[in-house]
């Protein structure tokens, strides 16, 4: 993507330039694979002025709201799946083979360390086991 005044950088958490910050940050299935704390906490640090985190993450089902939303997951699930790839697949593509981890943290959890660790946060709970997190650092 060639956009003027956007540039995307591609790096791992552990080796990021721990003195740069970013205007924008996301993370997509990645935050359970940290310790919840102290990544928040580091992701707070490494966002410039007015800068935006966003993640989407998984979480572990916890409770009536928690096992409510599993049970809708579990029956759309095969049917999104059938919709988006009709053909059957033999295994999973080469971009999804990256390690798995199942989320040890519950959605309260995460509620309540986003709280403490970035006030002002926005937490929902999704579909097909995910939530989503929006944080826009102080200007």
């Amino acid at each position: 993507m060639d956009t003027p005044g956007v540039t995307i950088t591609g790096a791992r958490f552990d080796q990021r330039d721990s003195t740069r910050r970013w205007d924008a940050i996301t993370l997509v299935a990645v935050l359970h694979h940290l310790p919840l704390e102290p990544a928040l906490r580091e992701l707070r640090g490494a966002l410039s002025s007015g800068g935006r985190l966003v993640v989407v993450g998984c979480h572990r089902d916890e409770g009536p709201a928690g096992q409510f939303a599993g049970l809708v997951s579990l029956l759309l699930n095969p049917l999104v799946g059938l919709c988006r790839h009709p053909a059957p697949a033999a295994g999973p593509p080469p971009h999804m083979r990256a390690p798995t981890t199942e989320p040890r943290e519950t959605l309260s959890r995460i509620r309540a360390v986003a709280a403490r660790e970035l006030p002002g946060a926005r937490v929902r709970r999704r579909l097909f086991w995910r939530h989503t997190l929006v944080y826009d650092h102080p200007a």
